[in-house]
């Protein structure tokens, strides 16, 4: 029964982003079209600052879903009560004291970063919704515990899926009934946000009915105790801000406005490799805490190896496949730009999702074990040792935005393959190389299809959408067949075949 419900909740979560990826695809050229690539800068950058002031809703909210996930599961209904209202009751105030703050930043944001006089209106306005939108999102995202701690992840997909498409629909028709503004994405996401919340007190009342929010239950001691757990995650997500979550920032203040433009264009596509990672991992999520709150910590580490090797069975062959085919793919999709210094951007950042893409399940276990200090810690460490990185050298260099892309991307990997597997397998008590030979074979396999999509790649002689197509296939091909001799033990290859011919029996019946 898990396997099936596992597959669904897989597919379901890769249709969802396919679907996401599809639709940045086709608006992201149009938008940039429409309203040109320094507007479009300042979406990145603005949900970059969303980013930072998540660093004080965090704390909070970091942990409030594992916490409720495991009262659940230890069958303690009147204990997820009180770890819900309390979260939502505590998100309600933070969120009123925020509108502030934010109030400030968009009146005087020319002052903070540099922003053309002819746009100044506009991106204010797309700032305000951007704000209002993550206020929104803060009060409202505890209501998708539903989901989660029932490993329902599939009815997220579905309402994921309805809210890109209605996202599309609201930007078309801004777009083409009216006169092109940036602030259109901003109306679009606020308007998305509530049709998700709206279905997550569905799902909510439909699968668990027991949890409610009254004020009864509120306790200011489990907000404490949820902030004294959660405040290493926002030492965490600083680290991360300081690694790569300055670098329009960055960009903006010490080079232009538009080479920002053009280094958000190229981290568009990588961003959304990330997000495919973030998605299939994501899908073991619920049933490793649901292994760790039972107490079953064999069962954990083979979950956990699962999710690292079919995460990284889609992720090097997106990378690969991309990285190959970067030259015919960008030409084609943002014509007119700096092509070359976009794919090389565009590389830079991808290098550092090759180890995440077997990594980023690990990710999840401080969080279910509650062990983040160490990890905090040096995340925070990076961080500050990447930033001063690309200060040195914007300074005696004249890298430039190179120079942005590049150093987190090495920092990032070497954290990834020396100290996270190594915490992870200790968090765990487990051998700490135990992580090692199937990151190995991963990052041959990755190299290998990196290998064969530039081969592929090189034999695009004139640039056509047919022929990118075309070289896909094959690249997906050739990385199917890598990954399934390389990644996958003997016995998974062999329980994967089975489950084929099953298929294939049923389809035949």
């Amino acid at each position: 029964m898990y396997t099936k419900r596992l597959l669904i909740n897989i597919t379901s979560s890769i249709v969802s982003f396919l679907v996401s990826m599809g639709i940045n695809f086709v608006l992201t050229p149009y938008i940039v079209e429409t309203v040109g690539k320094e507007a479009y800068g300042f979406v990145g950058l603005a949900n970059n600052f969303v980013s930072y002031a998540q660093l004080i809703t965090l704390a909070l909210n970091a942990l409030a879903i594992r916490f409720i996930t495991i009262k659940i599961h230890e069958e303690d209904m009147e204990g997820a009560n009180q770890y819900f209202t309390s979260v939502v009751l505590a998100n309600i105030f933070i969120s009123t004291v925020l509108i502030i703050p934010a109030t400030m930043i968009i009146i005087w944001i020319n002052q903070l970063i540099k922003v053309p006089i002819d746009i100044l209106k506009d991106v204010q306005m797309l700032w305000a919704l951007v704000f209002l939108n993550f206020l929104i999102n803060t009060v409202t995202s505890t209501f998708s515990i539903a989901t989660f701690a029932t490993n329902r992840l599939d009815l997220s997909s579905l309402r994921s899926i309805e809210s890109n498409f209605l996202r599309v629909g609201i930007l078309l028709g801004l777009f083409i009934i009216f006169e092109p503004h940036i602030w259109y994405l901003g109306i679009a996401s606020l308007i998305c946000t509530l049709f998700i919340f709206v279905t997550d007190m569905h799902y909510k009342k439909k699968l668990l009915s027991g949890l409610k929010v009254k004020v009864k239950y509120f306790d200011f001691k489990i907000v404490r105790e949820l902030v004294k757990s959660g405040i290493w995650s926002v030492i965490t997500k600083l680290g991360q801000i300081l690694s790569d979550g300055l670098d329009l920032l960055i960009t903006n203040i010490f080079i232009d406005p538009t080479a920002m433009g053009v280094l958000a264009i190229a981290k568009t596509v990588p961003t959304a490799v990330m997000g495919l990672i973030m998605t299939v991992s994501n899908v073991f999520s619920p049933q490793l805490t649901i292994h760790y709150a039972q107490d079953n910590t064999k069962a954990l580490v083979e979950e956990l190896k699962r999710a690292m090797k079919i995460s990284g069975f889609f992720t090097n062959i997106a990378l690969g496949t991309l990285i190959g085919l970067g030259m015919t793919f960008y030409t084609l999709w943002v014509p007119g730009e700096n092509i070359g210094l976009i794919q090389i951007l565009s590389i830079i950042t991808l290098c550092a999702h090759l180890v995440g893409g077997v990594i980023n399940s690990l990710f999840g276990i401080f969080n279910i074990t509650n062990k983040l200090k160490v990890n905090s810690y040096v995340i925070l460490g990076m961080g500050i040792l990447n930033t001063t990185i690309v200060f040195i050298l914007l300074e005696t260099t004249s890298l430039g935005i190179l120079a942005v892309a590049g150093v987190s991307a090495i920092t990032s990997i070497i954290k990834n393959l020396t100290f996270t597997p190594i915490y992870v397998a200790k968090c765990l008590s487990i051998p700490k190389d135990s992580f090692y030979p199937l990151i190995t074979r991963y990052i041959a396999a990755s190299l290998m299809i990196i290998g064969v999509a530039y081969g592929i790649g090189s034999t695009i002689s004139q640039y056509s959408w047919i022929s990118l197509i075309i070289g896909g296939i094959f690249c997906g091909l050739a990385g199917i067949v890598v990954n399934y001799f390389l990644l996958f033990n003997k016995d998974e290859r062999s329980q994967g075949i089975k489950k084929v011919k099953e298929i294939i029996r049923k389809q035949h019946v």
